[in-house]
């Protein structure tokens, strides 16, 4: 199955509207930034964690639910622009960036919308057409069970910081709207 996007531009005062197609990639608008519920800030305290950020919202896809992947995926496409700057302007540090590319992944932090804490790796995944990244653990296909996620499933992903290592927090937006 296909997905579009649209891109608008100015033109003499008209918009002019060109078509994009990509697998996979769905273009949407995000409300303002959300307030985290609190049991997560909680546990985000608990650990020493700062520098709480709104990161993005999706719904969950079929590749995000595969026991072949094992994947959580962060496509630059959902990211707020507002982090994106800061992608790109440091937000991971310069040793994260290396240990990414010598690497090939970072350990990170990961709270599950059962507020349990696990360790994950976050890895950075080029295609052709996009780039992305992605969360990645053998134990994911338990983590999305434990966690009754299913396809579909609206979430939001947050970012934290514990010392200088980097945390995730993924909420489960139906259960507290």
């Amino acid at each position: 199955m296909e997905k579009a996007f649209k891109r608008l531009s100015l033109n003499s005062n008209e918009k002019e509207e060109k078509l994009f197609n990509f697998e996979g990639f769905k273009k949407s608008k995000l409300p303002p930034p959300p307030t985290l519920p609190q049991e997560f800030k909680d546990v985000i305290k608990s650990l020493d964690g700062t520098n709480l950020v709104f990161l993005m919202q999706k719904n969950l896809s079929r590749d995000d639910l595969s026991r072949i992947y094992n994947r959580l995926s962060i496509p630059m496409c959902r990211v707020r622009k507002g982090f994106l700057c800061r992608v790109r302007k440091g937000f991971l540090s310069s040793k994260e960036k290396e240990e990414l590319l010598v690497h090939c992944k970072k350990p990170v932090l990961f709270v599950e919308p059962s507020l349990d804490v696990t360790k994950m790796f976050m890895r950075r995944l080029e295609k052709k057409t996009y780039s992305s990244y992605v969360l990645v653990s053998s134990q994911w296909d338990t983590i999305w069970r434990r966690n009754n996620l299913k396809e579909g499933d609206l979430v939001q992903l947050w970012t934290f910081r514990v010392k200088e290592n980097l945390g995730f927090a993924l909420v489960r937006r139906a259960e507290w709207l």
